[in-house]
C-alpha cells in the first residue's frame, strides 16, 4: 500500500476484483475475512478522497456497512493529515 504525499498524488484503487465478487450479490452470506477487505477499501477510499463505487448499492448490506465505516474513518485521518500539514 502506497501513502500519498503532498508532491505525489494517489494511485487510483482498483475494486474490480471486489466489485465481481459483491455486486449483484445482496444475499450473499457474510463472510469475516470479505468485510475485512470492505472496510480496508472504503478506508483506502477515504484516504484519497474518493467517493465510494456506485456498485455498492448492490452489494450484501454487511459489505456497504462495513465499506463505509472504513471510508468513514480513511476520511477522518485524511482531513487531520491536511489540518496538520496546512499549520
Amino acid at each position: 500500500m502506497s501513502i500519498s504525499t503532498p508532491e505525489a498524488p494517489p494511485r487510483p484503487v482498483n475494486d474490480a476484483p471486489l466489485r465481481i465478487v459483491l455486486e449483484g450479490r445482496r444475499s450473499r452470506p457474510f463472510d469475516d475475512a470479505l468485510a475485512m477487505v470492505c472496510r480496508n477499501h472504503g478506508m483506502r477510499l477515504g484516504l484519497a478522497g474518493a467517493a465510494l463505487p456506485g456498485w455498492l448499492a448492490q452489494a450484501p448490506r454487511w459489505a456497504r456497512k462495513f465499506m463505509e465505516q472504513g471510508h468513514s474513518q480513511g476520511a477522518a485521518i485524511a482531513t487531520r493529515r491536511a489540518g496538520r500539514l496546512a499549520s
